[in-house]
């Protein structure tokens, strides 16, 4: 369980245990998220933290990247039945979508809400009315609930629209009453949110502050890396696979913007990829999970680019023109295939996979199956935790009751069974009540002390 993972999982936690949900500004992200994993998580009979398993916090993304799939088939005027299928099978098998989508955090719901305000725009596009323009509304108002992120959305977006719309005389007249209607919808979707529905109003505040937060943020904050970074996750070989998923995206993206450049659509898509790429790469601050912002348009350029060479005369003229393309189609699916085991099942925590971006290490695993063992003949016994970063510890330990959580060594430690790091073991190492009985990584370059009391008298 990623430590991001973690954090969301104990907010549901909270949820679920009945208390009232307010938005935190603070490096959490957007409300969206928690209002639609709560009641699909009650759906499915869970109703504690206790109870939760990681396969019913990572449903809810997996369900929700299914639901942006499903929404391609309304982009078949724009780009092809082929390429929706095409691009479809791309969001399915290529190695960041599946190691993402699954992944509890808020990127596959932020990217629906992306893909269905592509649609929706699309759609209005093709046909100004009302229905659209709530439906484009409804889409950015939860892009807005899902993360400040959308900032970036929203102004590529607006760059791709100057770069490929050309507007006629009279039209703007027309289009002020529907994008009324859309920033209203927007604003009214946002708004529920982010007062929780009515009951918390101080949630717009705390949107308000959330610019600074998210600025900060921006800066790096311990995840500053260079420019090129994104490029180097998506191109560069790696111990555990070739980036094939990046090359033929890639591939299949120029042949979209050289061979469908006549499709608005598609214009509209590459644009719009290559400027969420400049403005992520432009920020300091990168994780492995936001490149999908730039990714999941260009597997639609790319899945047009499948239709323009399945349907090229100077290269799949004839059956045997179409025996070949289809031969390399399966080729990639192969190569696609590989790569997504590798890094998405074999190696999925190893610390050499681009995508196990300061993942929990396995090991911690074993601290507890350890903690379990120690407590289990003691169902009232306490662990201290004594560390700065607990992360992701109190998804794994909690099961147990009693359990208390300190960045810095309390006055006396009394517990059953203390979790130390190692700035905090000084404290009781030479405590004869105390023994140490093991030592675990929990993240990258982070470990954890277990000591368990033996002594009778107070530490």
């Amino acid at each position: 369980m990623h430590t991001d993972e973690a954090v969301h999982a104990l907010i549901i936690g909270d949820m679920l245990a009945g208390k009232a949900y307010a938005y935190n500004p603070r490096d959490f992200h957007g409300p969206a998220f928690y209002f639609l994993a709560e009641p699909l998580l009650r759906l499915m009979g869970v109703r504690s933290l206790a109870t939760l398993e990681a396969w019913q916090l990572r449903l809810v993304p997996a369900l929700t990247w299914s639901a942006l799939i499903l929404l391609l088939p309304l982009l078949r005027s724009g780009l092809g039945s082929v390429g929706v299928i095409a691009a479809g099978g791309l969001l399915t098998i290529v190695a960041p979508f599946c190691y993402f989508s699954t992944d509890f955090i808020h990127e596959s719901l932020f990217l629906f809400a992306t893909v269905f305000s592509i649609v929706a725009g699309w759609r209005f596009s093709q046909a100004p009315g009302a229905l659209w323009a709530i439906a484009l509304g409804a889409g950015i108002g939860l892009m807005v609930a899902t993360k400040e992120t959308v900032v970036l959305t929203l102004a590529a977006g607006g760059l791709a629209c100057v770069a490929i719309v050309r507007w006629k005389p009279g039209t703007s007249k027309q289009l002020i009453p529907l994008a009324a209607i859309i920033v209203a919808v927007a604003v009214v979707v946002a708004a529920l949110f982010f007062t929780s529905f009515g009951s918390q109003f101080d949630g717009l505040r705390n949107l308000i502050s959330a610019g600074g937060n998210f600025t900060a943020r921006a800066g790096g904050q311990g995840h500053e890396k260079p420019w090129w970074t994104y490029l180097d996750w998506v191109f560069t070989p790696n111990p555990r696979s070739w980036p094939f998923g990046g090359w033929i995206l890639a591939l299949l993206f120029l042949a979209g913007v050289l061979l469908a450049r006549h499709r608005p659509l598609v214009r509209f898509l590459a644009w719009f990829s290559l400027g969420l790429w400049i403005f992520y790469s432009a920020i300091p601050y990168k994780t492995p999970w936001l490149e999908l912002n730039f990714l999941v348009p260009m597997a639609l350029v790319g899945g047009a680019g499948v239709r323009e060479l399945w349907f090229s005369r100077w290269i799949a003229a004839g059956l045997w023109g179409r025996v070949a393309i289809g031969l390399v189609a399966i080729g990639f699916c192969v190569l696609l295939t590989s790569e997504t085991y590798r890094l998405c099942s074999r190696f999925s925590a190893d610390p050499m996979n681009p995508l196990a971006y300061a993942a929990s290490s396995n090991d911690v695993k074993r601290l507890e199956s350890k903690v379990t063992e120690l407590l289990g003949q003691k169902p009232a016994a306490v662990v201290q935790v004594v560390t700065a970063d607990s992360w992701p510890l109190p998804w794994y330990l909690r099961k147990f009751p009693n359990v208390g959580y300190w960045p810095k060594p309390p006055a006396s430690l009394t517990g059953d069974v203390l979790i130390l790091s190692p700035e905090t073991s000084g404290t009781i190492r030479q405590n004869p009540n105390y023994r140490l009985v093991g030592m675990y990584g929990t993240r990258p370059e982070m470990l954890a002390f277990v000591y368990v009391r033996e002594g009778k008298g107070t530490p």
